[in-house]
């Protein structure tokens, strides 16, 4: 299991620097004084775009990985306590499991949180951009 818990570190270790990227252009967002700029929403957009591709990747690999290692170490678990003959429930099994796998589901947590900040910074410029145009950006593409 901790190939996993190594693999979860790791994958935030590497998007630490995203993260702060995300937070710098979200703290620029709410400093920015000229709400109907829509010049700098989209130029904001489009590096917000980039951040979020790389979080949403990284972490939809990581959940399944997180899948993957809740998996593999039931079985583990569920094969130990029969070697040992122990019997025991549902409840203590997937209890042991989670303390095998808390890393990497910590680390699906948070990659998971930076997605949905991400997001709703998204949705913050795309809103703007709307109120500015009185149409969605996607409106252009369907013309």
């Amino acid at each position: 299991m901790n190939i996993y818990n190594t693999y979860a570190n790791t994958a935030v270790e590497e998007l630490k620097l995203t993260f702060g990227q995300v937070r710098e252009i979200g703290n620029k967002i709410k400093a920015y004084p000229n709400k109907l700029d829509k010049v700098f929403y989209l130029s904001i957009q489009d590096d917000l775009s980039t951040e979020y591709d790389l979080i949403l990747e990284k972490y939809l690999t990581l959940k399944g990985k997180a899948d993957e290692a809740e998996a593999v170490t039931m079985l583990a678990v569920k094969r130990q306590h029969d070697d040992n003959s122990n019997k025991v429930n549902q409840k203590v099994l997937e209890a042991e499991v989670l303390v095998e796998i808390k890393d990497i589901l910590t680390s699906e947590n948070v990659l998971e949180s930076w997605v949905k900040i991400t997001k709703n910074y998204l949705q913050t410029c795309r809103s703007h951009v709307t109120a500015i145009t009185g149409r969605e950006e996607s409106d252009n593409e369907n013309s």
